[in-house]
């Protein structure tokens, strides 16, 4: 780790919060949030993520709370998504894809979509986007 460099902890936590340990996740998260005050957002991302995880609701939906969610990532999506606010989760992923939808394959390759992925929702959305080929 590069200490100051807030990539490398925002990334550990992420790494963390997929492996389900929580804690650590969250003290990586924090450190990120140390290191940097553009990248809040993302890094508040992470935190609901982890607090998602740890079945953490307030705590995850307050840190949702900072996020403008016509111009979030997928990963909006998933932290809805592992709330159980699923009809939420799949609306906020819809918007993302429309914006975005180069962000399509880092998300199948991104271990804390799995279960998403796997929702028939994901196969339908994207047949009706007309990404169901990439």
């Amino acid at each position: 780790m590069v200490p100051g460099d807030w990539y490398e902890y925002f990334n550990l936590g992420w790494a963390h919060a997929a492996a389900g340990r929580v804690e650590p996740a969250i003290a990586a998260f924090r450190e990120a949030q140390q290191h940097t005050t553009d990248n809040s957002e993302w890094v508040s991302l992470g935190l609901a993520y982890a607090f998602a995880r740890g079945n953490q609701r307030d705590s995850s939906f307050a840190h949702l709370a900072h996020i403008d969610e016509a111009t979030a990532s997928y990963d909006y999506s998933l932290v809805l998504f592992e709330l159980g606010e699923t009809d939420r989760a799949f609306a906020a992923l819809e918007t993302s894809l429309r914006r975005e939808s180069v962000q399509l394959p880092r998300m199948k390759d991104d271990p804390t979509a799995a279960r998403m992925l796997s929702d028939r929702r994901f196969a339908e959305l994207t047949q009706r986007l007309g990404l169901d080929r990439q």
